[in-house]
């Protein structure tokens, strides 16, 4: 809020996802704010309806930034990020780059994580790549998890509300499939392969990694969830090095949780993992696989 003035040609919305904690008290001094709106849900509808009807009935800006309250924006990022939206009218996807914050190791409490982001730099001015066409987002060097972290995602809202598919996907149950795990990463595949995309290399949010709810599902979702999503993006046209970029960062990501998963009957949500459908990806990328496990040994034997 501080970031923003009336003038400002943005929109705040807050949803109150039927929470238990003090929320309430906590935005209740920008309830007047002309740029803030208060969205109260009736009941708890988990992040993923919850998400997408902010984005689909709420919103109504031409782009979103959707950001949960576990990522904090930067002081001086959003003044950046409106001016370089406005000077970029041909692009529809912008990607942010991330710092993610282990703020235990830093003996830094919950209480004192704002402060902690109020004592960081103001962001003066943002560095930034274009890239011809969005798919190129997916290397690497630039997302860990094929675009999986919303928080870094600003994007068309229009190209969204044009993916009708997902609808019937919503009420599944959180993280038992690829649609109630990364539900934004399928409208990316969809609706915004070939357009154009720019990069942010400026990190300009700060993601706190102790509030996450699915910590314990992480690794079931690495394996079984980006394996998917791979599939859908290489479906709707990636292909080529980037497509084998992706696939040996998957390895990269995978094959020591797979091995514990495989080794240790007692893991929780290992039945969740089809073993076999994994084992049939590493067979049809044996290449891949072997660079992947070969660069490990040798890094760890350089160690």
């Amino acid at each position: 809020m501080s970031q923003v003035d009336i003038n400002s040609p943005i929109e705040i919305i807050v949803s109150d996802n039927c929470s238990t904690d003090n929320s309430l008290e906590v935005i209740d001094e920008y309830i007047n704010h002309p740029l803030f709106r208060l969205i109260k849900q009736e009941r708890n509808l988990g992040p993923i309806i919850n998400g997408y009807e902010l984005i689909s009935k709420h919103a109504r800006g031409k782009f979103c930034w959707y950001v949960g309250d576990d990522d904090y924006i930067m002081n001086g990022a959003i003044p950046n990020i409106v001016d370089l939206i406005s000077k970029n009218n041909e692009v529809d996807f912008f990607y942010v780059d991330i710092e993610n914050h282990e703020l235990d190791n830093k003996n830094i409490s919950l209480e004192n994580t704002l402060q902690h982001i109020k004592n960081k730099h103001k962001i003066e001015k943002i560095d930034f790549i274009k890239l011809e066409k969005f798919e190129e987002l997916l290397h690497p060097k630039y997302s860990d998890l094929f675009l999986g972290e919303i928080m870094a995602a600003i994007f068309n809202r229009e190209l969204w509300l044009s993916d009708k598919s997902i609808l019937k996907h919503v009420d599944q149950e959180y993280l038992s499939t690829l649609e109630t795990s990364y539900l934004h990463c399928v409208v990316f595949a969809n609706q915004f392969m070939g357009k154009k995309a720019i990069y942010v290399a400026t990190p300009i949010v700060l993601v706190d990694n102790r509030a996450r709810e699915w910590s314990a599902k992480a690794s079931y979702i690495l394996v079984e969830h980006l394996l998917t999503l791979i599939q859908l993006y290489k479906k709707r046209g990636l292909n080529g090095k980037l497509y084998n970029a992706c696939v040996k960062h998957y390895f990269r990501l995978t094959i020591p949780v797979i091995l514990k998963f495989f080794l240790n009957r007692k893991l929780a949500y290992r039945n969740r993992i089809s073993f076999f459908k994994y084992f049939v990806f590493v067979l049809n990328h044996p290449f891949l696989a072997i660079q992947t496990i070969s660069s490990r040994l040798i890094k760890k034997v350089k160690k």
